[in-house]
């Protein structure tokens, strides 16, 4: 009777908050289309007319497409732009009625001068998708789904709304970081797990992980002579009206603890979890043989959680990884230069302090958990 109540007032929290969020984001996107009024609408195409044209070595084809503002202070406003086929596909739109599209406008005096076709219009499919993961989530974590959703909101605001405007106002980037994962780890475990010894076990685990993690990256990055601007990102930062300098080593150090947290917080719960439950069920065993149970348990779940940090890393260079066998590349000059150099510092890193998370969390939880006031 009481998991029949337990579900229905999951049930019911799941529409509450799916109804509540469609409203919201509904609100929001109209806010966000009359906030960016004079410089950007969204628009749905309604007709789309192939111009007959003779193609150069920079136009390849020509549309006339109509498009009419669906959002904001501008709706209903129809427009006719060309939109140009150059025979790039990372910027070419090969648009229908009924796509839905950003635009770009000119204003003169307060009225749209020209109409530009921006880019699609994508953040429909993001809703959905944030939508379906919330519904599995909650569906299949129950209560536990719930609050994996509020550590994740906290998470995204620490992220976006402390670490990324101090850091872009020349906070020291390895400092913020530190900060923001060790609250993080904290919201997290006390939220998930509750406050208990189960969760402070993880909690140390895991920030002493994400610590070794940053002194690792630290040395072996000076080490190495890394710039830490490798990227087109990182470079671009040099031109972002804060005019500030930098510490781009120290952004390059910043990410790699923040790429790391996932994977050490996951691996430090489940060591702290599993040892929990083995001395629930064996409460004869002293701090040796428990120590022993947690490092097992590590070492199987170790192997996968070191390649999903090698392999995610991997994933975003693939066109990179695939340029150096296009050109034939020397696999000398490719692990020597500053963009490889740091990937490789990033993926290493983030893996031992991972490794060293195993047995670290596995002896604070054989200590504590063989205290008489076991949790």
């Amino acid at each position: 009777m009481v998991n029949k109540k337990r579900k229905i007032s999951i049930y019911l929290i799941l529409l509450i908050l799916i109804i509540n969020t469609f409203l919201i984001v509904a609100d929001a996107e109209d806010g966000m289309w009359e906030a960016y009024a004079d410089s950007r609408a969204r628009a749905e195409v309604t007709n789309v007319k192939v111009l007959d044209i003779t193609p150069s070595d920079f136009i390849k084809g020509k549309e006339e497409v109509i498009v009419r503002v669906t959002h904001g202070v501008h709706t209903g406003r129809e427009f006719t732009i060309e939109n140009v086929h150059t025979g790039n596909p990372a910027y070419d739109m090969y648009l229908k009625p009924g796509d839905q599209v950003v635009l770009l406008l000119e204003l003169t005096e307060g009225e749209i001068s020209a109409a530009y076709i921006e880019d699609y219009y994508r953040l429909n499919v993001v809703y959905l998708l944030v939508a379906v993961f919330a519904v599995l989530i909650i569906l299949i974590g129950g209560w536990k789904g719930v609050r994996s959703l509020l550590t994740l909101i906290i998470t995204i605001i620490l992220v976006w709304w402390v670490l990324v405007p101090y850091t872009l106002h020349g906070g020291n980037p390895i400092l913020i970081s530190v900060g923001v994962s060790v609250i993080a780890i904290i919201c997290t475990f006390f939220i998930v797990g509750g406050i208990n010894k189960k969760s402070i076990t993880a909690i140390i685990g895991t920030a002493g992980g994400i610590v070794l993690s940053g002194v690792l990256a630290t040395v072996f990055s000076n080490m190495g002579m890394l710039t830490g601007m490798s990227m087109d990102e990182a470079q671009m930062l040099t031109f972002a009206p804060q005019q500030i300098a930098y510490n781009f080593r120290g952004l390059l150090l910043s990410g790699i603890i923040i790429g790391a947290l996932g994977a050490v917080m996951d691996i430090g719960m489940s060591i702290a979890s599993s040892m929990f439950e083995v001395k629930q069920q064996a409460p004869h065993l002293g701090i040796r043989e428990l120590f022993q149970a947690g490092l097992n348990v590590g070492r199987d779940v170790m192997g996968t959680m070191v390649n999903t940090l090698i392999l995610a890393y991997a994933g975003t260079s693939l066109p990179l990884l695939m340029l150096f066998r296009a050109y034939e590349m020397p696999l000398m000059r490719v692990f020597n230069m500053d963009l490889v150099v740091s990937e490789v510092v990033r993926s290493l890193a983030g893996s031992i302090g991972l490794i060293c998370c195993i047995p670290l969390t596995a002896l604070i939880a054989a200590v504590i958990y063989t205290r008489r006031d076991e949790a």
